[in-house]
């Protein structure tokens, strides 16, 4: 028989050609097992006004954790450090003056979060890194136009600030609701009134609005309650459960959204894919839904994995019918981490997208959600739900916005999971 012809130059053989495409699925799944597989590092933003308790719920979250086996790494807050080293903050700064000021306060928050996440995932242990302050709390001290000239002035987008951290927690300053324990006598630097203290608490809140995993802790009871709330909530970014946990309280939409009372600036379009169950013989593992997830906000993308679990709420057990809450954890990716992950997709389902409109309505988290494909025909409702992160005091509708068209509590509905719609 005549001998193979070796291909033209510049073109592959056939052989060549399955040989690359084999090559790529193994790094694909390699690097996906990397993704799926390696210690987490969560990283968390603290925010809020000035005298919250940031400090004191840092030491009651080491007390928390690390017994449990993770590791604590605290970013202090970079406009302290600027302060200390004499840097200088005036209300009647110019345009070009605040925008260098608060560049050089990003430029740090940045380096010392990059350092401080580099040298967690060198440990090769569960880590949690939590950040006195994020960078959106700068969109709080300056006004739309200032912001936007100041991200374009740093490269970033503000999908990109908010993709910085796999969730944010918001301490109500003393000023709102506890205002005879607000001091600035145990911090220097801090010279805020009162007054000043609770204008910048609602302008933080407005800020953060986008964020997927925002939570905020009021000062509804004592400062004890206070910091076990804070520990509840940075557990359940965490993915670790605890008794009388965060849970999403759901209720189904009866009626179109009124967009005009949603905020504009606060929307972003998710589209989640679901990857198959892990292969191995880890049980835990087996029972996550594990998915990637494209956010889109003001037209610029970041990738996320997302781990879902379901766990009984206080002790309820495995039994049939039990109350069961959701714990999810993210981790950021790469672009060429999410494609690489989105090539393992489980074909047994499909990929479904959402609108999600977030909001601040006093001390709750609102996220009103839309299924846009696939259509959802539960009931003929495709406006489907709203999402208000809460500690284990349940949310009522009367604690929502009455524009809001509230139906049925679904919370415990699994015909509304992503999961379940994403079956073919």
């Amino acid at each position: 028989a005549p001998a193979a012809q070796p291909a033209p130059r510049g073109h592959a053989s056939d052989a060549e050609k399955a040989a690359m495409r084999a090559n790529a699925l193994a790094l694909q799944r390699s690097t996906a097992q990397q993704l799926t597989s390696e210690a987490p590092v969560v990283k968390v933003a603290l925010t809020g006004g000035a005298c919250a308790g940031k400090s004191t719920s840092l030491t009651k979250l080491a007390e928390y954790i690390e017994p449990l086996g993770w590791r604590l790494l605290c970013v202090p807050e970079a406009a302290t450090l600027m302060l200390a080293a004499g840097a200088r903050y005036e209300p009647d700064m110019s345009v070009p003056e605040m925008v260098a000021i608060q560049s050089a306060l990003i430029n740090t928050m940045v380096a010392l979060e990059d350092t401080m996440v580099a040298y967690a995932r060198s440990l090769n242990t569960p880590t949690l890194v939590v950040c006195d302050r994020g960078v959106v709390d700068c969109k709080a001290y300056v006004d739309a136009p200032t912001w936007r000239l100041l991200l374009d002035s740093l490269g970033m987008t503000e999908a990109d600030a908010f993709a910085r951290y796999d969730g944010v927690v918001h301490l109500v300053t003393a000023a709102i609701g506890a205002r005879k324990f607000y001091t600035t006598a145990n911090n220097a630097m801090r010279r805020s009134t009162p007054e000043q203290a609770a204008a910048a608490d609602h302008r933080l809140r407005k800020a953060w609005e986008g964020h997927q995993r925002h939570m905020i802790v009021g000062n509804e009871n004592d400062f004890a309650s206070k910091m076990a709330r804070v520990v509840r909530c940075i557990a359940s970014i965490m993915g670790v459960p605890t008794a009388g946990g965060v849970r999403m309280h759901k209720w189904a939409l009866v009626d179109a959204l009124p967009r005009d009372k949603l905020p504009a600036g606060a929307h972003v379009t998710l589209e989640q894919t679901y990857l198959p169950p892990a292969d191995d013989d880890d049980v835990e593992r087996q029972q996550f839904e594990q998915r990637v997830e494209r956010v889109t906000h003001d037209g610029h993308n970041t990738y996320r994995l997302s781990r879902k679990r379901h766990v009984p709420v206080d002790g309820g057990g495995a039994a049939a019918g039990a109350k069961r809450s959701a714990v999810i954890t993210t981790r950021q990716l790469t672009a060429r981490e999410y494609v690489a992950l989105l090539a393992q997709r489980d074909e047994q389902r499909r990929s479904v997208t959402k609108d999600v409109y977030s909001f601040v309505h006093n001390t709750l988290v609102v996220r009103v959600v839309q299924y846009v494909d696939p259509p959802v025909r539960n009931g003929g409702v495709r406006f489907v739900v709203v999402e208000s992160a809460a500690d284990a005091a349940p949310p009522v509708p009367a604690d929502l916005p009455t524009w809001l068209p509230l139906g049925d509590d679904v919370t415990d509905d699994s015909a509304w999971s992503s999961y379940l719609i994403s079956l073919k």
